[in-house]
């Protein structure tokens, strides 16, 4: 991690992130470098927002028995509730779900 021990503002202002102006509050604001250069993160006191793709360094942990999915209303762009994947077993008879009954489906 880059440390600011030692720098001279002058040489270091244009590295550091910023809101676009004032403090946090409950409206979201653009983080940018000292520069004024627009990032695609927006922050507020209640939200975090990503203007453009987010991206993982690795795979979020997953088990081999189940996986859970992150549903974005395409309207809104809004994150909504997760739902959960049951696994699927094999048997003599096919594929079935032992967690989900019939009468559950409607």
């Amino acid at each position: 991690m880059a440390t600011l021990t030692g720098q001279k503002i002058k040489d270091a202002y244009q590295t550091l992130l910023k809101l676009e102006s004032g403090t946090l509050t409950g409206s979201t604001k653009i983080v940018e470098d000292g520069a004024g250069n627009d990032s695609a993160l927006k922050l507020s006191t209640t939200e975090v927002e990503v203007d453009g793709a987010l991206t993982f360094t690795s795979a979020p942990p997953a088990s081999a028995t189940e996986l859970t999915a992150l549903l974005i209303d395409g309207a809104t762009n809004d994150v909504v509730t997760p739902i959960t994947v049951v696994p699927l077993v094999t048997d003599t008879t096919g594929m079935y779900c032992p967690s989900i009954t019939n009468s559950s489906l409607f």
